[in-house]
């Protein structure tokens, strides 16, 4: 005692007694004006210290399994959950169900914006699907008005096909003709000059007479 009488309460105490060591602490009490000296057996502190360190350890594997647990739990709930349900929502797009909607998560992370996006995404394929089938119609519509136009357009030419054939046969006539007016015109010229040449012989014949 008298060896840590000026010990503070941030000093080690060591000491030997009776063949044992022991360690020790001092407090003081101020308004008192006492000093309060404690002290154990190292071995004691040593067999209190281990069963502390073996409670610690077992309190630190629960809560390490109860937290592994909890995450797994949250992971399934938070992730594993949206993201089967996300799976969900691209099969039935998949198959061609455009109007699927996935329902009951509305969150604000990335998983709500990921579900969003696939609700966003499938009206966005319906519409153009809508829009698809509208200008299929109407390219439907009007191949048909196309076909019957076609098929007036055809019937037109083979009436005009005709028509230029008979004006054909009409101008090859009228060429036969005229070349037969022209081929009598000169035999009328040839009877034109030899009755001229007849009549001035005839002429001179007067003319002598």
């Amino acid at each position: 005692l008298k060896k840590y009488n000026n010990a503070e309460p941030a000093d080690r105490i060591s000491f030997q007694m009776d063949g044992d060591t022991y360690e020790g602490r001092v407090s003081s009490i101020d308004t008192l004006g006492w000093k309060v000296w404690t002290y154990k057996k190292q071995k004691a502190i040593a067999e209190d210290s281990i069963d502390n360190l073996i409670f610690n350890i077992v309190v630190a594997v629960i809560a390490l399994v109860l937290s592994v647990l909890m995450v797994l739990f949250l992971v399934k709930k938070l992730i594993f959950k949206p993201l089967e349900a996300v799976e969900i929502g691209l099969a039935h797009i998949e198959r061609g169900d455009l109007t699927y909607r996935v329902e009951g998560y509305s969150r604000k992370d990335e998983i709500g914006r990921l579900i969003q996006s696939l609700d966003n995404m499938g009206q966005k394929l319906l519409s153009v699907v809508s829009m698809v089938r509208s200008a299929d119609a109407s390219v439907s519509d009007g191949s048909r008005e196309l076909s019957s136009t076609s098929e007036s357009l055809a019937q037109g030419a083979t009436e005009q096909a005709a028509s230029i054939e008979e004006v054909a046969a009409s101008m090859e006539q009228m060429v036969s003709n005229i070349s037969h007016n022209v081929e009598n015109a000169r035999k009328t010229e040839r009877i034109s000059l030899n009755t001229a040449e007849e009549a001035e012989k005839g002429g001179q014949a007067v003319t002598k007479t």
